[in-house]
């Protein structure tokens, strides 16, 4: 049959009549999203009225495919129609501990291959899916896929996709009953639960019934009714330090150390992102004195990716060129020579460097932000924060001084600035 995202399974539902769809349904991906898509296929398979004696639902000891096979392939003496389904079975786990066996897959794999009984359907969702397993090309082959993934991670076009979905949720959420949401309070919700679909929207139906008659719902309603229950990423904490956001580095801070952040973790996480604002602001005042203006402030993504960036990355390539001379210079020292098939064999590795602005050109929104947060700072700014840096990796390391206050006491100084 076919493999379809999880925006579409409406409307492949509403153009596929009953006798065509096919026997057996995979759905895998984002819980939240998987429990909805097979709310859908079900209701498309078997009305609620029918279920009583048509709907098998296997869960606890009896979500096992042993036991789903054996149902497959057992004819009604009450129904013509039988759909049996599980949720979140790890069809495609490798760990021993899941509890499903090789033998088992095989098994499952050549009924859905063979063909169940007719009006016996299958409906299962898994956590992830491998592509490549033949089982999934059964089910694509012979039954229909539905995607739910979302991207996880940070990168522009990930919390896009992240955002849109959240925003659809939402919509579908408030349409039906005809309230509304302004910008600020859906910010502040977003913000309080994090890409967490299941929560946004039980928090949503928590602030429908909150506000009553009132038709729309505010930032003071999202106060006051919802928790924060967002886990917050590092990479937000260095973030807010970059951009010199005291109130929002310090909550991100309070927020992680809550979570059982250990104080080297921050130490780390702002030794990496301060290294690289020093590396592209020496970049960028180098081409200045040589009156190349490559980069300046409130330049555009687009002017970025077109003119910066092939100069950003012939500096990388360069970068490594030098590294490669200076190690070809450096005496062996004490180490042994190879000789013989040993001498043949020996390769001289391409030397790296952390330093590089851009190591994957192609993913270039994350250069461009540290190019932009380089604004926020003079060379001079970045030496003393770079001394700074090393003499608290020395107090923390040394137990001189209460780790959090030492950290606490350097983010300010970080955002706040330096005196001479």
């Amino acid at each position: 049959m076919v493999e379809i995202k999880h925006t579409e399974l409406s409307q492949w539902l509403e153009a596929t009549s009953f006798v065509d769809m096919p026997l057996v349904y995979l759905v895998h991906g984002e819980s939240f999203l998987c429990r909805k898509m097979f709310d859908r296929i079900l209701e498309g398979l078997l009305p609620k009225d029918q279920r009583s004696l048509g709907y098998d639902f296997l869960d606890g000891d009896d979500a096992r495919v042993p036991v789903m096979v054996q149902r497959l392939s057992t004819y009604s003496m009450m129904q013509d129609r039988l759909v049996v389904a599980a949720k979140e079975v790890p069809l495609f786990s490798t760990d021993r501990q899941s509890g499903v066996l090789p033998a088992d897959l095989d098994a499952l794999q050549a009924l859905v291959e063979k063909g169940l009984p007719q009006g016996h359907y299958l409906l299962l969702t898994t956590p992830q899916a491998d592509r490549r397993r033949t089982l999934f090309k059964a089910f694509s082959k012979y039954g229909l896929v539905v995607d739910c993934t979302v991207a996880k991670g940070s990168r522009k076009a990930d919390k896009t996709e992240q955002a849109a979905l959240l925003r659809t949720l939402m919509e579908e959420v408030l349409g039906p009953v005809q309230k509304g949401i302004d910008g600020q309070a859906f910010t502040l919700l977003t913000d309080r639960v994090g890409f967490d679909p299941a929560t946004l929207v039980d928090n949503l139906e928590k602030l429908v019934a909150f506000i009553g008659p009132r038709s729309g719902i505010t930032a003071a309603d999202v106060q006051s009714v919802v928790e924060r229950t967002r886990k917050d990423a590092i990479f937000e904490f260095t973030n807010a330090v970059a951009d010199r956001n005291a109130p929002s580095a310090l909550f991100y801070f309070h927020s992680l150390t809550r979570e059982g952040a250990h104080p080297l973790q921050f130490l780390k996480a702002l030794a990496n992102q301060l290294r690289k604002i020093t590396r592209v602001k020496g970049f960028v005042e180098s081409c200045r004195s040589r009156g190349e203006m490559v980069w300046y402030p409130g330049q555009s993504y687009q002017q970025f990716t077109r003119t910066t960036l092939p100069v950003v990355v012939k500096a990388d390539e360069l970068m490594v060129k030098n590294l490669t001379a200076w190690e070809d210079e450096l005496p062996l020292m004490d180490a042994p020579k190879p000789s013989g098939k040993k001498k043949a064999a020996a390769k001289k590795k391409k030397p790296t460097s952390d330093l590089a602005m851009a190591p994957n050109p192609k993913n270039a929104y994350p250069v461009y932000q540290t190019f932009l947060k380089s604004d926020n700072f003079t060379q001079k700014e970045l030496i003393h924060i770079l001394m700074a840096l090393g003499d608290l990796d020395f107090r923390l390391k040394s137990g001189t001084g209460h780790p959090h206050v030492l950290l606490e006491n350097f983010i300010i100084q970080i955002c706040t600035g330096f005196s001479s």
